[in-house]
């Protein structure tokens, strides 16, 4: 392996490292497997002597890596019994970071709990369409390759958490967006 090769592997790792560990920590997953996990994402990589550009996305192959090997590893976690369970997952997301958004304390302990709270309307797959398409800016069609469902789907999940959070909020889930967008989320 060229040490260009090499290099460029740390650059990807240095750049996706937090946003991979957020994804991972959002399937209730402990920390050592998730960083197990992602460091088996990056050996394979290596070793396969992939290619991964900005051009093609490296951010949507990682968190599509990334949930792969998860999965892997809670399958062999699982008895054969079970196994059909593996799939049935609980995606759930903890809000921090609004401290660089909102300075009152009290505010940011508010629109937290308002947050957590619209978020607790949502399915699971609804949270996790909402996670990938405004806190990783992943398109329809890769959250669509991701999730293994159509993009119409992925749209149509999308559609519906909006919408339940609107009919709940009214107009204060547009807050809820622009905070998505501007905040990491972590479990």
């Amino acid at each position: 392996m060229e040490i260009e090769s090499k290099v460029q592997y740390h650059k990807l790792y240095e750049m996706y490292m937090r946003e991979m560990f957020a994804y991972g920590m959002a399937f209730g997953i402990d920390k050592e497997t998730i960083l197990d996990a992602i460091h088996d994402v990056f050996l394979h990589i290596i070793e396969q002597e992939n290619e991964i550009n900005e051009q093609s996305n490296a951010k949507f192959y990682l968190l599509c890596s990334l949930k792969n090997r998860l999965f892997s590893i809670k399958r062999k976690e699982i008895s054969f019994e079970n196994i059909e369970e593996a799939d049935d997952y609980n995606f759930s997301i903890a809000v921090s970071g609004l401290e660089d958004v909102i300075e009152e304390e009290e505010e940011r302990i508010r629109l937290t709990a308002q947050i957590e709270d619209m978020l607790s309307e949502l399915t699971s797959r609804q949270r996790e369409v909402v996670y990938l398409r405004y806190m990783q800016g992943l398109s329809y069609e890769e959250i669509a390759s991701l999730l293994q469902i159509t993009p119409k789907a992925v749209r149509k999940l999308n559609y519906r958490a909006l919408e339940r959070i609107k009919e709940r909020y009214g107009d204060t889930f547009i807050l809820f967006i622009v905070l998505l967008s501007k905040t990491y989320y972590l479990n």
